[in-house]
């Protein structure tokens, strides 16, 4: 019996993940060609530079990113003064291909591959030519993989509203998986955020010409998240293969960079092209946070400013007149405390919903923040006012409209009968003005409501805060 040729491959690489990879992908190749595969693994350039002193190779792959970078070039001089010519293919980490070039413009180099980009198939078909016999001609694997796209749907996670996102109705990502096989299979598809996550894996059946979506958020390590309080950036790890004979086959490994926002980030929208938006703007409760304990100290003093010195919530009265009186002289008497006690600027500026990829995101002064800072715009105000209000057990409403955000309340619980207030006007003007003045602006926003956000014909948003409770919105702290 004719014994298979042997072939030997160098792989250049630090990380064990990618070492194991690489030699399932030549694994493969053995296969295709029907010979012997030999694989040595260097974990530095110093180790592979004695690898191809003592033995010869026929391709040798080489991350260029490694700890003892300063060997790279005496490595690379190595290769390119031996005799036989030995084919070089690079994976590399770095993000920015030009670097990569760069870093090798001196030197021949069959093919570049990105870690964060990696494609398996084109691998296996590059090494296949490179270690081709002459004799065989042409070579290549027969397409026998399932197809998966991956899409990141969110590249900024909130931290301080995390508890909101799942699978269901917030996921990080989604994988679309068609069987292009003649044969049924099954597929793994796998997701990490590193340092903050636990892998998340899930296995879908399909037969031949079937399609499944598969959506994905990593279960999050809550002690790491919590810790976040400024924007950081992360690194999402997607991973698919597919089972056969009870053996695993990579399909692909892909990296993608993400970031946590800080705490004071809300994302109002997500847009995923011209005819999709999600709208986020309901999580903006998280922001309404009554049980801090400036909100607490500040309730004590609007109490100070309200007639009878307490500040009760829906009690007493029998008219619906005056009940909403009733309600009304308590809402004013946190505004007179806002004003006086607290010092309050208003900052009329409006709501900026900053795009940024596909998200539209903001920051939001928590109302423990305005407080300390005292000065708040439209929406730092809206979520101020409502915590004070919800504090003081009523329900608050805030309504957004194109750029700018107010207060309502329901003037008796479970009346569905609402008042509203502008709060910017709170350190100039009267409260019975700025009564009139949210009474105005929602008047005219009325005829909006229901509308999708950033409809172009206009949009208004209400939001009751009471409800959006029940909905499982919890305050950030």
């Amino acid at each position: 019996m004719e014994s298979k040729s042997k072939k030997r491959v160098l792989i250049v690489e630090d990380e064990s993940n990618w070492q194991q990879v690489i030699s399932e992908l030549l694994q493969d190749v053995a296969e295709a060609l029907d010979c012997v595969v030999e694989v040595a693994i260097a974990g530095s350039f110093g180790e592979a530079l004695v690898h191809i002193v003592h033995a010869p190779y026929d391709c040798i792959t080489i991350d260029n990113k490694l700890p003892d970078g300063y060997m790279a070039k005496i490595l690379l001089d190595r290769i390119a003064r031996l005799v036989q010519k030995v084919p070089v293919v690079v994976v590399s980490e770095f993000v920015n291909p030009n670097d990569v070039r760069d870093f090798f413009k001196d030197y021949e180099v069959e093919e570049f591959f990105w870690k964060t980009a990696f494609k398996p198939e084109a691998f296996r078909q590059t090494l296949i030519r490179l270690l081709a016999p002459v004799e065989k001609g042409p070579v290549s694997i027969p397409a026998r993989t399932p197809e998966i796209d991956v899409q990141i749907l969110v590249k900024s996670l909130p931290t301080g509203v995390l508890h909101l996102y799942s699978d269901d109705n917030l996921p990080l990502l989604k994988y679309n998986i068609t069987n292009r096989m003649d044969k049924p299979i099954s597929v793994i598809v796998s997701s990490w955020i590193e340092q903050f996550s636990y892998t998340r894996s899930d296995t879908v059946y399909l037969n031949p010409g079937q399609s499944q979506v598969v959506a994905q958020l990593p279960t999050l390590k809550l002690d790491e998240v919590a810790a976040l309080y400024e924007v950081r950036r992360a690194v999402l790890h997607t991973r698919a293969c597919y089972l056969e004979n009870g053996q695993e086959f990579l399909i692909f490994i892909q990296d993608h960079d993400i970031q946590f926002l800080a705490r004071d980030v809300i994302i109002w929208a997500i847009i995923v092209d011209e005819n999709t938006i999600y709208d986020l703007s309901y999580q903006i409760a998280a922001w309404v946070t009554p049980n801090t304990g400036p909100i607490v100290e500040m309730l004590r003093y609007a109490a100070d400013y309200s007639p009878s010195g307490q500040l009760w919530g829906y009690q007493g009265s029998d008219t619906a007149e005056q009940r909403a009186k009733l309600v009304r002289g308590q809402i004013k008497a946190i505004f007179q405390a806002l004003k006086e006690k607290a010092g309050i600027t208003y900052i009329n500026a409006p709501i900026s919903f900053g795009k940024k990829a596909n998200e539209v995101q903001q920051r939001v002064n928590l109302p423990k923040d305005s407080l300390a800072y005292r000065q708040a715009n439209c929406i730092d105000g809206a979520v101020l006012y409502a915590s004070l209000i919800e504090r003081a057990a009523m329900n608050p409403m805030i309504i957004i409209v194109p750029g700018h955000a107010f207060i309502g309340w329901e003037t008796w619980d479970r009346a569905q009968q609402y008042d509203f207030l502008e709060t910017t006007m709170t350190g100039s003007h009267s409260f019975e003005k700025a009564l009139e003045t949210g009474r105005q602006e929602f008047k005219k926003a009325e005829p909006f409501l229901g509308r999708s956000l950033f409809d172009p014909g206009g949009f208004a948003v209400l939001l009751d805060i009471k409800a959006l409770r029940a909905r499982g919105i919890l305050p950030v702290e």
